[in-house]
Formats: structure tokens, C-alpha cells, sequence
């Protein structure tokens, strides 16, 4: 924009003095070419800057001049820019005068918060010790404004520009929208701390829609809340301001759920109950009771789970689980399986995650676990006891990882049990059987035209254990089934093994 404006003013300005030169001089030889005014830029630098059309030796032709002109102007290295026409012996002398932008002492950069004046400074082409460029200048401007756009503060940008003719100072002001009030208004019957907690965004904030679209996700995955509206402006009473709210609607806080399943392999029933905010902090409770048979066989499942979001007043979530389960399973030895036996599995956990940012989880788990041998003299009988830590990575956009319409999954997991080495010079010892069992998923969603998705998800593991003795199936590493391959009906595993 500023490229055409002094393109205007340039053919206004010297429009009349070139053609009244032109009844003297037009279709002349030209003698020689020569420029005048230049302080700073080297006469090679400028002659650069035109196409040089105009050549000694050619007769004067007043377009081609104009276009050099033109392009001179267009640098935005001068502040005016005209021509003079000198008759001599052998031809006419053409002299481009020039008047040069004065050249910059210092830039100052005024308003920023987002980024330092050392970070902005190194992105612009207007230097100290340069000559001022308006048309460089214009382009300064747009890379400041797509630098704040990109990195989320979209009502963010280069307010006013001024140049000091006498001091020689660039001045470039920055306004930076802050954030003024925010608001969540729709779940009166949710204490005001569930919501506000999970915000990152504060008033007072650089308004940045990246990090309010983060904030709704976190709203969203407090599971209170069934929709969050995207961030609603208005304009705020304070000057340089907005206010932001969040529309939204709370979900059922009960839930009891009943169902029936069916497979090559197994049929069963079970009843879930499920409570949301009972104790009024956010946590979820939940009770599920099943039933059935696997390969002709009964099967029980009682499982229960305490989860809340936030633990001593803190961003660190805290999971409870105790499970009793009976089924059969597997024995195997060598690879090869040597017995089908009905086998108790007693036991309970805890997770503590520890480190939530953005897309980013980090937790840690500790487990006991009894397994027998469902008979009054059992030839499997072991416990085992573990620690674990989990690496997740998780862009999944939609409700849930189960559903979801694009992004990325990834898990690494690694866990350990029973005798776990020495620390600090000292044996660490979780008693029960040694054994290492360490997991890597991931999966990645494609949204196209239609509704349809695609997903692609590799899994990989290896499980080892101490000595040679015979192990159950259900401690090996499994691959496939119906939680690894989205349409894959049967819940048999593809593999199992070490």
C-alpha cells in the first residue's frame, strides 16, 4: 500500500518538468548518463536498481526514461526522484537526480509483550546505518503482523509508524489486544473453580487464540461439561481490550449403563454405574459389573475407579483402581500352550500424573496383583508388584481417542516389577515376580471429504520375565483385536507373545 501511494505522488510531481523538456531534447543521441544527490548508495548500487533501457549512443525516447524513473522511485530509497537534460556537442547528457531517504540511527520498537525488541529488530530489513526504505518498510510491517497472526495473536499488530527527520529514529508501535474479563457462563450448578481452574488464560493476557482454543479442549476434557462454545468477544469497556466468553452446557452427572456382547469367542453382560462430581471437585466414580462366558467358560469381572483431575489443589491428576477378576486362561511354556486353568486375578493401582501441558501427559503407576489358580491346591500361585511410567502424546481432535476424526496418538510405556536393581547402593526390591513389560502405540487419523476417516496405528512390545518357568497368556505382550483395529469384530488378539 505504501509502494502505491508514493508511486502516485512521484507522477504527479515530475509528470510536468519531463515534458517540458521534451520539445528540446526529444529523439537527440544521448551522450552520457550520470546520477546526482546519491549520499549513502554507490552509483553502481543504483544503476542496478533500473532495467537500462536508456543507454549512450540511443536517441531519447521519454517513456524509456520514465520507466527508469518509475523503477528508481519504486526502491523506496528516495524520497523524490526527476531528470535534467543537458545539450551538448555530441549529444544530450541525461542526469537522474536523486534525493536519498535520510539513513536510520536507531529503530525503536514500542508496545510489544509477545516478542523481544531483539527478536523483532532481527526480522526487519530497516536497519541502523541503512538508508530508510518505505517499500521495504511496508514490507517490515507485514512480516511483524504475520509473525503475531501465526503465533496466535490474531487482534495483534503495528499500530503506527513515524520516522524523527531530526533525530533520524524509526518509531514502530506495536498494540497488543489484551484480554479483559472472562467469563463461562451456562453450568450454574458447577462450582465456579471447576471451570476457571482449568483455564490458562488470565485476564490481563495477550488475547492469543491458540491458547483459548487449548483452554476450551481442557473445559471440554473435564468430562462436566456436554459442549463448550469457541471463544465469544465482545468489546470491553477498557480501551485496548476484550472480554471472552464461554458458552456452555453441563452433562449428566449419573449414569448407569447396561449391555450385552457377542464374539466368535465370548458373550457377556455387564451394568456400569458412573458418578460425575459426587464429592463437588470434579472427580468420576465409577463401578462396573460383568458377567459371561469366553470359550464356554465363565467369566467375572468387578472393577472400580476413583479419577480426579486435580489433586492437592493441583494440576496433577490421581486415579484409584481395584479390580477382582476370573476367567481362563493360557498356560504356556516354551511358546507352546500346556494347560487351560480358571485363574483369579486380585489386585489394585494407583497413577499419578504428574505433568499436563498442552498435548503433552506424563504419569506414573504403581500395581499389586495376586493371581491364583482357581482350585483349593493351585499350581500357579505368584503376586506381582510394579512400577510404571507413561509417555503420551495426544493432538486427537474430536470427543474422544475412540472416535476421533484427526490428529495424532502416541504412548510409551514402560514398566517394571519385582526385584528392580540397585539404587543408590541399595537392592530395590517390590517383591513378587521380576519381570519388564514395555509398550509403544501410535496412531494417527486422516479427516477427508464425505465424513470419512482413515487410521493408521503400529503397536509394538516386548514382555520379559525372570527364569524359565511357565507364565499365563494374560501376562504376555498381545497385538490386535477389537482395541487396536478400528472394524476388526473379533477380540482375539492377532498375536501373543514375547
Amino acid at each position: 500500500m505504501l509502494k502505491k501511494i508514493f508511486i502516485l505522488l512521484f507522477f504527479f510531481f515530475n509528470m510536468i518538468a519531463v515534458s517540458q523538456a521534451q520539445e528540446e531534447v526529444y529523439f537527440q543521441p544521448i551522450y552520457n548518463i550520470t546520477i546526482t544527490g546519491n549520499r549513502t548508495l554507490l552509483e553502481a548500487e543504483i544503476f542496478q536498481m533500473i532495467t537500462r533501457n536508456v543507454r549512450a549512443g540511443q536517441r531519447i525516447q521519454m517513456e524509456r526514461i520514465q520507466s527508469d524513473l518509475e523503477a528508481l522511485y519504486s526502491t523506496g530509497y528516495f524520497s523524490n526522484v526527476s531528470a535534467n537534460y543537458y545539450l551538448q556537442r555530441d549529444g544530450v547528457q541525461v542526469v537522474y537526480i536523486l534525493e536519498e531517504n535520510p539513513v536510520i540511527k536507531k529503530v525503536s520498537i514500542s508496545g510489544n509483550e509477545s516478542f523481544s525488541k531483539e527478536y523483532l529488530l532481527r526480522l526487519i530489513k530497516n536497519q541502523p546505518g541503512q538508508v530508510l526504505n518505505y517499500y521495504l518498510l511496508d514490507q517490515d510491517i507485514k512480516k511483524i503482523n504475520n509473525l503475531y497472526v501465526d503465533a496466535g495473536y490474531e487482534l495483534s499488530q503495528v499500530s503506527d509508524i513515524f520516522f524523527d527527520q531530526e533525530e533520524q529514529i524509526l518509531y514502530l508501535k506495536i498494540q497488543e489486544v489484551h484480554i479483559g474479563k472472562i467469563k463461562i457462563t451456562g453450568a450454574e450448578d458447577l462450582k465456579e473453580i471447576l471451570l476457571y481452574r482449568e483455564l490458562e488464560t488470565k485476564p490481563g493476557d495477550t488475547f492469543n487464540t491458540i491458547s483459548l482454543r487449548q483452554d476450551r479442549a481442557r473445559l471440554l476434557n473435564t468430562g462436566l461439561l456436554g459442549k463448550a462454545s469457541s471463544p465469544l468477544l465482545e468489546i470491553s469497556p477498557e480501551p485496548g481490550k476484550v472480554d471472552v466468553n464461554f458458552d456452555v452446557e453441563g452433562r449428566k452427572t449419573n449414569q448407569v449403563n447396561f449391555g450385552y456382547g457377542i464374539s466368535s469367542r465370548e458373550q457377556f453382560g455387564f451394568v456400569k454405574l458412573t458418578l460425575l462430581n459426587f464429592f463437588k471437585w470434579g472427580e468420576t466414580m465409577s463401578l462396573r459389573i460383568q458377567n459371561g462366558y469366553d470359550l464356554g467358560k465363565e467369566k467375572q469381572t468387578y472393577r472400580f475407579r476413583y479419577y480426579t483431575p486435580w489433586f492437592l489443589e493441583r494440576r496433577m491428576s490421581f486415579a484409584y483402581e481395584r479390580y477382582l477378576e476370573q476367567h481362563y486362561e493360557n498356560l504356556v511354556e516354551n511358546g507352546e500352550i500346556i494347560d487351560f486353568l480358571e485363574i483369579k486375578r486380585d489386585g489394585w493401582g494407583m497413577e499419578l500424573g504428574w505433568l499436563n501441558i498442552n498435548s503433552w501427559y506424563i504419569s506414573n503407576e504403581y500395581y499389586e496383583e495376586d493371581i491364583s489358580e482357581v482350585i483349593s491346591e493351585p499350581t500357579i500361585h505368584y503376586s506381582k508388584r510394579s512400577l510404571a511410567m507413561n509417555f503420551i502424546f495426544n493432538t486427537v481432535k474430536n470427543d474422544s481417542y475412540n472416535n476421533a476424526a484427526s490428529g495424532e496418538y502416541g504412548k510409551l510405556r514402560l514398566e517394571s516389577g519385582g526385584y528392580l536393581g540397585k539404587t543408590f547402593g541399595y537392592d530395590l526390591d517390590l517383591g513378587g515376580r521380576t519381570f519388564g513389560r514395555y509398550e509403544l502405540n501410535y496412531s494417527r487419523f486422516l479427516s477427508f471429504d464425505l465424513g470419512k476417516i482413515a487410521a493408521i496405528r503400529t503397536q509394538t512390545g516386548i514382555f520379559n520375565v525372570e527364569g524359565t518357568r511357565p507364565i499365563l497368556e494374560g501376562e504376555q505382550y498381545a497385538v490386535g483385536g477389537s482395541n487396536t483395529v478400528r472394524g476388526y469384530l473379533d477380540i482375539y488378539p492377532f498375536a501373543v507373545g514375547s
